[in-house]
């Protein structure tokens, strides 16, 4: 494996040493962003038991599993948003209301824009 580097601003970013690193330490927005991931928030993340719960502008919070605490960048995976009229069962701990401000047709699946304080993007499978 290489290490992953995103030139951006007339600079390099660098993200880690293999593949994966760039999912696991996001360095920056523009390096979560480069290789085509979406939802990502910056947030202040407090430790909550064995979870962080992570605070975003606006007073919006969800749960991620993560030892980090303060100042940090959290990324939401599209295939992990799941998209409901009403809040159901399930063992997730973050709920997050909002509301659709796009469908877009993507192959056999669907891209949905949510506005939950600030843009996400869902990706619903058949």
């Amino acid at each position: 494996m290489h290490r992953q580097d995103c030139d951006h601003a007339g600079g390099l970013n660098r993200a880690g040493n293999r593949d994966s690193a760039v999912f696991l330490h996001l360095s920056d927005v523009f390096v979560a962003e480069f290789p085509g991931i979406r939802n990502v928030v910056r947030g202040i993340s407090i430790r909550s038991g064995n979870l962080a719960r992570i605070i975003v502008p606006g007073g919006l919070e969800f749960f991620a599993a993560s030892d980090l605490e303060g100042e940090v960048v959290a990324m939401l995976h599209p295939g992990d948003v799941i998209v409901s009229h009403e809040p159901f069962a399930f063992s997730a701990r973050s709920c997050l209301p909002g509301t659709v401000l796009e469908i877009i047709l993507f192959g056999s699946a669907v891209l949905v824009i949510l506005d939950v304080l600030f843009p996400i993007m869902a990706l619903l499978h058949p």
